[in-house]
């Protein structure tokens, strides 16, 4: 009787040895979440010397919009001095921090939006590869006048993302290729 409950508790003990830990929704989240570094801010460059693109914040109402003003009569011999494009303090919330060697060129980064994670679409086995495959979607949140700059983004667009996990002596890692 006591070898029988040995024996019984060395199987157990052995079965669950040998269990795989399935990678849960929540523990992948988590992972994703913190290893992606999401709400990620997407910015864009705005070229403050450059007489286009001065053209463009003024066709697409940015001017209007009381967010720049654009020097229309800037002279030649100023541009050192002067830019065509100047934030107003309306735009201050949008600007992201430049470099001062971007600054001496004349170059701000703007917010545009943040794209968060939203949702786990599907998570599947790839045994072939030993990895575990996390489809999940991303969201554009915050969105920013500044927006309207970039044609091809959409807000209401999901964004379609994948994340590969392999399971280690840690537990569960995105997978470095």
């Amino acid at each position: 009787m006591k070898r029988s409950i040995i024996i019984l508790m060395m199987t157990s003990v052995v079965c669950i040895s040998c269990e795989k830990e399935e990678l849960t929704k929540e523990k992948a989240i988590l992972i994703i979440r913190k290893s992606q570094g999401y709400p990620i801010a997407i910015s864009r460059e705005i070229f403050c010397g450059d007489p286009e693109q001065a053209r463009i914040l003024l066709k697409a109402g940015f001017e209007k919009d009381g967010l720049v003003k654009i020097n229309k009569n800037l002279h030649y011999s100023e541009l050192g001095s002067k830019a065509f494009i100047e934030f107003t303090p309306a735009a201050v919330p949008f600007l992201l921090p430049t470099s001062e060697k971007d600054r001496k060129i004349k170059v701000q980064n703007v917010k545009i939006a943040d794209e968060d994670f939203e949702k786990i679409e599907r998570i599947y086995a790839e045994p072939t590869l030993g990895i575990t495959v996390v489809e999940y979607s991303t969201a554009f949140n915050n969105v920013t006048p500044f927006f309207r700059l970039n044609k091809d983004l959409e807000v209401s667009r999901k964004n379609k993302r994948k994340a590969e996990f392999k399971l280690t002596d840690n537990g569960w890692e995105l997978a470095q290729w």
